[in-house]
């Protein structure tokens, strides 16, 4: 077994915006459609605020290439 650990990244290849849920979905072995309609609710119920932590992701999570 590996000691090395997975680091968070954006994800390049399953995005739609900037590839944040992508990343999140493949580094914790999510499905990416339920993590995006959890997403988009939680964006609705919180008047937005979920913007501003993802757009925060965007700034402070590496790309994967």
């Amino acid at each position: 077994m590996s000691s090395e650990k997975k680091r968070l990244t954006r994800s390049s290849s399953d995005k739609m915006v900037a590839g944040v849920l992508g990343g999140i979905a493949e580094h914790y072995n999510l499905n990416i459609t339920w993590l995006r309609i959890g997403v988009l609710f939680a964006f609705f119920c919180t008047a937005g605020t979920v913007l501003i932590a993802y757009l925060a992701a965007v700034i402070i999570m590496p790309s994967d290439g």
